[in-house]
């Protein structure tokens, strides 16, 4: 599963480096409406690194500023440690991009230098902290929204004879659905509370079992919905398989956090820094 992990920051830092050779000529260093923050050895970090946060750290108050340049110390250390090893994306103008670049390329490195972590390590990983991994009864679920009933009662007699339901449901809840925070990813709303669920749409799937679909419009706030259930999950505790992905992801950010500290202190020793914000 590590390796899949490693491929994924690789994928990443492609996306992020075609972006970055698009970088506006007007972004460098002497634009004004950058503010000078602190000089790493030869690297001056402006407010440009921060995006469109940077527009209100004059509004911040001292300590959070204190706090916000020394993570960005800290992470120019790596980043500099990093592109000394890599220099072919080291000369990226814009501070953001290049600080996004420099730390995926890190994660790639230690991910890429670390043994994948087996089953068996896994498996006593999830059994040492299964009570994290308790939860009250799920339903996973996806809708389409619209806003007129009769429009909604359309949608569903083209599903009643879609031949390829999973397709048909996709592709008119992505032009269709007036939820814009999930239509483009079919509607898909991922497990929920069954007690948090509004009551008009509990008592529709109560009524479902997995990979049904309500047969008439339901009528919410939002206006008219068709849900889709994929499943029911009881209370209990989530299964090895379930929580697998995660356990992989947060011991692997545990440890590169480990060695990122380790790292940091013996980089500092030889560092420069020179603050330019009073």
């Amino acid at each position: 599963m590590l390796k899949k992990y490693y491929i994924f920051i690789a994928l990443i830092i492609i996306f992020l480096i075609n972006g970055c050779n698009k970088t506006d000529i007007k972004n460098n260093i002497n634009n004004k409406r950058f503010i000078k923050l602190v000089k790493v050895n030869n690297h001056i970090i402006t407010t440009q690194i921060l995006g469109k946060r940077g527009e209100i750290f004059k509004q911040l108050d001292k300590r959070t500023k204190k706090k916000i340049i020394e993570k960005l110390v800290n992470d120019e250390i790596l980043i500099q440690y990093i592109f000394d090893k890599n220099k072919t994306y080291s000369d990226i103008k814009d501070e953001n991009k290049r600080a996004k670049v420099g730390l995926l390329l890190l994660s790639k490195y230690f991910v890429s230098s670390t043994e994948e972590i087996n089953n068996t390590t896994l498996f006593k990983l999830y059994k040492k902290n299964k009570k994290k991994y308790w939860h009250d009864s799920l339903v996973e679920i996806s809708h389409i929204v619209v806003k007129d009933e009769n429009e909604a009662n359309k949608i569903l007699n083209k599903l009643t004879y879609s031949k390829d339901f999973n397709k048909t449901f996709i592709s008119i809840c992505k032009s269709k659905s007036i939820d814009k925070r999930t239509s483009m990813s079919g509607g898909y709303l991922g497990r929920l509370k069954s007690t948090l669920i509004p009551k008009s749409i509990k008592e529709a799937i109560d009524k479902l079992n997995s990979n049904q679909y309500t047969k008439k419009p339901i009528k919410t706030k939002s206006g008219y919905e068709i849900i889709y259930l994929h499943s029911k999950l009881p209370k209990g505790y989530f299964s090895f398989k379930d929580v697998k992905n995660s356990i992989i992801l947060k011991t692997t950010k545990d440890k590169m956090n480990k060695w990122a500290t380790k790292k940091l202190n013996k980089l500092k020793k030889d560092v420069k820094i020179t603050y330019l914000y009073k």
